[in-house]
């Protein structure tokens, strides 16, 4: 993504009142009558997608658009400086950071009378809201300026208070550390076995969570390491297939955060990534009573969020858990007319916060769009979507949505009737799943079929073939690996349509029916 590109997103990431906030700052850096910021920052603002051709038509300016590229990198830094000063939901580290940067300058001025006061209200805020990290860096400050002072009752302070809390610290900082560690690690095993579809090395994964801390007593570990404890194995429990201990996990994180008013306030943000990987894992074991009571719950909380913390960042992560959430449950119970409705009311948030989303939620929420749109038989909608995967460059980010986005795409142009591409659409996804070193059977198996048998539309002599390849595909099911795979996009129940024409839907929720029988629910 070029420069520009990035101006635009900061520009369109800006709530109305940063918007109003950096105009009135801007008018103080501008010399004369005209201001260059301010015409390139509204001339911006108003394109949807960022074309500097036609950006420069707009201007009229020949002065600005001569000197165009130093203008935006300008801009750019004047946007983030009026950031960093503006603060309208008064954050707690944005203050602790400013307090720091004013005892950083006293101190270095000598004024060390002046940089205790400030000093002293800054590891009062900083000890209220277990800020670590800051608490351990001011500290420094206190045992300097107690030194050169050479003043008695501050380096007995130091010695009889600070020293023995800040021992602590540091001790939880490592600690936090290495459970820092330990879910990176976690999470590039998984996701090296996603990419390349070879079956999970558990013993790896065992070897991890061994570690003396998370056998430790984890209530007698501070709130901060309580809360990636139950976060580590949560993803090692969902990672490994257990639902009840997946579910115990990421919920005891919540109550974690929620039990402290100081974290709930202070970073909602966090809560509702931990609400999605809760609501995630009870879609991925469809675990149907438990995702709706939780999903009441969390979306009770979210309403009570104050106006002032929903930041457009913070809208973002809302919409973004609430709409991927439900259309992930939706399209797992087989409930495609009401997924692809829900589709059409999300896109609308979706376009307004698309920027600010990671990613792996970006991409999550194409497929999304994609599969309930597929599911419910709008085939050209779901296209756009598809392509919209298909046609990014995502690197190494989810390359099971990636891998499965061009499963889907085959299938949409088969249904579409475009069968004169379908062979070099399946030689595109098979060079795409070599050049990634995907392994997976069931797709290979998929390829197959679909070369010999999607070159005309469907007729009922063709039933016995496509009934082979349910039965084959059902068969590479019964490893835990490749159903997880097969389930990301259900091409089993896809392919059922045509052996049983019915509908999506029909095939899905009568399969989810029975699931629900043999588990006892019903």
């Amino acid at each position: 993504m070029k420069r520009s590109e990035h101006l635009h997103q900061l520009i369109k990431s800006l709530s109305k009142s940063e918007k109003r906030s950096f105009k009135l700052y801007a008018n103080r850096h501008t010399i004369g009558e005209k201001n260059n910021y301010i015409q390139l920052f509204d001339a911006i603002d108003k394109q949807e997608e960022y074309d500097e051709a036609i950006l420069i038509k707009k201007l009229k300016d020949e002065k600005l658009t001569n000197n165009l590229s130093s203008v935006k990198v300008q801009l750019y830094n004047l946007i983030l400086k009026n950031l960093r000063q503006y603060n309208p939901t008064n954050k707690t580290t944005y203050e602790l950071r400013m307090q720091m940067d004013y005892i950083d300058i006293l101190f270095e001025k000598g004024l060390y009378n002046q940089c205790k006061k400030v000093l002293k209200k800054a590891q009062e805020t900083a000890r209220k809201y277990e800020k670590y990290i800051i608490i351990d860096a001011l500290s420094i400050y206190e045992y300097e300026i107690a030194i050169k002072e050479s003043n008695f009752d501050d380096i007995q302070n130091y010695i009889n208070i600070t020293f023995p809390e800040v021992k602590k610290i540091r001790n939880t900082n490592e600690i936090l550390a290495e459970y820092e560690y330990l879910l990176a690690s976690i999470k590039l095993l998984a996701l090296k076995s996603n990419r390349t579809g070879l079956t999970i090395d558990k013993s790896k994964f065992e070897k991890l969570v061994q570690h003396e801390l998370l056998k430790a007593d984890v209530n007698s570990q501070p709130y901060r390491c309580q809360i990636d404890h139950h976060t580590i194995w949560g993803y090692y429990y969902n990672v490994m297939g257990g639902q009840e201990k997946t579910y115990f996990h990421r919920k005891k994180v919540l109550d974690l955060i929620e039990e402290n008013p100081n974290e709930m306030s202070e970073y909602p943000k966090e809560w509702i990534f931990h609400a999605r990987n809760l609501l995630g894992g009870l879609g991925r074991f469809k675990m149907f009573e438990e995702f709706d009571i939780e999903q009441h719950r969390i979306r009770g909380i979210i309403d009570k969020i104050s106006e002032t913390k929903k930041t457009q960042n913070l809208n973002a992560e809302i919409y973004n858990t609430i709409y991927n959430v439900k259309l992930d449950m939706d399209i797992d119970r087989g409930l495609f007319k009401q997924s692809s409705t829900y589709a059409k009311e999300a896109q609308i948030h979706f376009k307004t916060y698309e920027n600010q989303i990671d990613l792996n939620s970006q991409m999550v929420i194409y497929f999304n769009f994609s599969y309930a749109y597929l599911g419910n038989g709008e085939y050209q909608k779901a296209l756009l979507w598809v392509n919209k995967l298909i046609n990014n460059n995502y690197g190494n980010v989810r390359m099971d949505a990636q891998c499965m986005s061009r499963i889907m795409n085959i299938v949409i142009h088969y249904e579409l009737g475009n069968y004169e591409i379908i062979s070099s659409l399946i030689r595109s996804t098979n060079r795409f799943l070599v050049k990634v070193d995907r392994k997976f059977e069931f797709e290979t198996s998929f390829l197959k079929f679909a070369n010999k048998h999607f070159q005309n539309k469907y007729y009922p002599e063709q039933q016995n073939s496509f009934q082979n390849e349910i039965d084959n595909l059902t068969k590479i099911a019964k490893n835990p690996f490749e159903k997880k795979g097969i389930e990301f996009f259900d091409v089993i129940s896809w392919l059922k349509t045509k052996t049983e024409n019915k509908t999506m839907e029909e095939i899905i929720s009568r399969k989810v029916t029975k699931e629900r029988f043999h588990r006892g629910i019903m």
